[in-house]
């Protein structure tokens, strides 16, 4: 399909205008105004593009590849790659080894009612089905359930790539999908994941070439503007107004240095850092120390060095006294 739209000479103009009235659904169901499914299965290498925009640059138009309004999340990722599962129960039978190999194909879903589950020790939000043979109009009409414990269910909606296996495809949902009541394990202690046939007689049953899932982290942008993200590479500047939180540590291939001269502090009062471990120290105005005594300066203790001490120091030697210090070795 191809969309030639020429705006010119008009207002409010849409190319294509989609209108998409949820109705009531509640949580665990998934609806997409636009679904996207790629079957890259057969090729070799290139670069396929979901959606791509391209835009002139000779008019003074602002053009955004992207606009979403408020209260609207402009991404989610699932970020994971493909694997094989624990556990296949197709209408009873352990076809695990089929399922996860191209080279031995079965027959899913021959019957109405008839029941496929797959199963994991760990959780997964996907499950992709390549197929050997899809399933005829108007596909399997599949319904879904996952465990919630040993012997019960809960039914819920994630989105249908597959078309009720009317085409290659993934099968996805979210973690907040599963959520209430919470996804658990099994009677046979993994977490599984049940989809049912409820198309009646008369269509081609799918055969399956090679199935898998996907354990993933999801990653979002969110209405408030909070990013969550795996890294980021930034070549030119970062600019944060805001406070940086690094639980996990920093690591830096430059220099450190405030925006403000002889205004920033490190550390406070309060929060003080355990050691500092330097080449070489440099100061200019002041060395506070905040105990009296001799301290180890470049592993000898010299009991005489007593700067700004927050008590007394030795005798004719007072708080404010010395300007400067030049230590060998230097303060290692």
């Amino acid at each position: 399909m191809e969309i030639d739209c020429d705006a010119t000479g008009f207002g409010d103009v849409k190319a294509v205008d989609v209108v998409f009235i949820s109705g009531a659904i509640s949580a665990g169901e998934d609806e997409e105004a636009i679904l996207v499914q790629i079957d890259e299965s057969l090729s070799g290498a290139g670069t396929i593009a979901a959606f791509e925009v391209l835009s002139t640059d000779e008019g003074s138009a602002i053009v955004h590849g992207l606009e979403v309004g408020a209260t609207i999340n402009p991404v989610l990722q699932l970020s994971g790659t493909f694997g094989d599962m624990d556990e296949v129960d197709n209408e009873g039978n352990n076809h695990l080894s089929q399922f996860t190999s191209t080279s031995t194909d079965v027959t899913m879903f021959a019957a109405n009612t008839d029941i496929v589950i797959i199963g994991d020790a760990a959780k997964f939000e996907e499950i992709e089905f390549i197929l050997d043979t899809v399933a005829s109009n108007p596909g399997i009409k599949p319904t879904f359930r996952y465990s919630t414990g040993s012997g019960t269910w809960q039914a819920f909606t994630p989105t249908d790539g597959t078309n009720g296996m009317r085409n290659n495809g993934v099968i996805a949902w979210t973690a907040a999908d599963v959520a209430s009541p919470a996804w658990a394990v099994g009677t046979s202690g993994n977490f599984l994941i049940e989809i049912t046939r409820s198309a009646s007689a008369g269509i081609t049953a799918p055969i399956e070439d090679i199935v898998q899932i996907a354990a993933v982290t999801e990653f979002s942008w969110n209405a408030s503007g909070n990013l969550s993200i795996n890294a980021l590479t930034v070549a030119g500047t970062l600019g944060v107004t805001g406070l940086i939180t690094a639980t996990a540590g920093v690591t830096s291939g430059s220099n450190i240095i405030s925006d403000t001269d002889s205004t920033d502090d490190l550390g406070s009062t309060s929060v003080r850092w355990a050691n500092l471990w330097v080449d070489s120290v440099a100061i200019t105005t002041t060395f506070l120390v905040d105990a009296v005594g001799p301290h180890a300066i470049g592993g000898a203790v010299n009991a005489d060095i007593y700067l700004f001490l927050q008590g007394a120091g030795p005798a004719g030697m007072s708080r404010g006294m010395v300007a400067s210090l030049a230590l060998s070795p230097a303060v290692g």
